[in-house]
């Protein structure tokens, strides 16, 4: 998906990154969490590829402690969507 909006010219102006939310009874209610460094890998990739995007997290966030939310910032995250 990053290589599809690499792609684009220009490249988008925001890219919003969603990390898996388990919602009850949705086909994916048991999967199991996507590791950070997943999701900091993702975010980095995304800020290489795309350096004048907005890299924006978005679903999935809560979840992250500050911890978590500072890699994602160290990563290349400009912003995180709250409700």
């Amino acid at each position: 998906m990053l290589h599809t909006l690499s792609s684009l010219q220009p490249h988008p102006e925001s890219v919003p990154i969603n990390i898996l939310s388990q919602v009850p009874g949705t086909p994916l209610e048991n999967q199991p969490d996507v590791p950070i460094w997943d999701v900091v890998r993702m975010i980095a990739t995304a800020r290489i590829i795309m350096p004048q995007s907005d890299v924006r997290l978005s679903a999935g966030r809560a979840r992250l402690s500050q911890v978590e939310q500072a890699l994602c910032f160290m990563a290349g995250a400009n912003s995180i969507i709250t409700e």
